[in-house]
């Protein structure tokens, strides 16, 4: 019987530290959050630029980093236990996911970069290249999300704040962003 009662402790705390971690843990000041997702993008690379333009040369001569299969392996998601996950059923499968801290009240721009490969059936193959900018301001504590997402046979990056205004997370747009699609044919301004 003892054991049991000891059994069942270290369950109802395991439980505990569980439901604790899903309530996602403050960010320190001058930190914010914030995940990238490309779950269906091959070659998905995220560059960090000192200022996000499509009519200048921006990127860093190294990625920041890349989320993408290797011909041998896989990258882990990295992940900090952010709320509201990505709205895919299948992203904690995929190594296309990754949450980093960043400095608050500071311009962060960034580039992500990959490809939408489609199948039409036989060997038919159609793929879009994925190009864009972005740049804002993270605010402490707050927790975002850049993702690329397929839309209409190509893609579409999409910036979203987190918030628990009602005791549940939920994924808002971010208005205070500026992005630029930079596979368009014509060049967006520069940020």
């Amino acid at each position: 019987m003892r054991r049991l009662c000891i059994a069942l402790a270290i369950l109802l705390s395991a439980l505990a530290v569980s439901s604790a971690a899903e309530e996602a843990a403050p960010t320190p000041t001058g930190k914010a959050k914030i995940r990238f997702v490309a779950i269906f993008m091959s070659g998905f690379t995220v560059w960090k630029l000192p200022h996000a333009s499509c009519t200048k040369q921006t990127t860093a001569p190294e990625p920041w980093f890349q989320l993408d299969c290797g011909a041998m392996r896989c990258p882990k998601p990295v992940l900090l236990g952010m709320p509201a996950p990505p709205s895919y059923s299948n992203w904690q499968k995929s190594p296309r996911v990754r949450e980093i801290e960043v400095d608050a009240g500071v311009p962060l721009s960034f580039k992500l970069t990959g490809a939408l490969n489609e199948f039409f059936g036989g060997d038919t193959i159609k793929t879009s290249l994925c190009d864009f900018n972005a740049r804002f301001i993270p605010e402490a504590g707050k927790m975002y999300e850049a993702s690329l997402d397929p839309e209409n046979h190509s893609c579409q990056m999409t910036l979203t704040v987190m918030a628990n205004p009602y005791g549940w997370w939920e994924k808002t747009p971010f208005e205070g962003a500026h992005i630029n699609n930079c596979s368009l044919p014509v060049a967006a301004e520069d940020l």
